[in-house]
C-alpha cells in the first residue's frame, strides 16, 4: 500500500 510506505518513509525519516 502507498500509505503504509509513506508511513514507513516518514518513520526513517524521524529516524534520521
Amino acid at each position: 500500500m502507498v500509505l503504509r510506505n509513506l508511513l514507513v518513509l516518514f518513520q526513517a525519516s524521524k529516524k534520521l
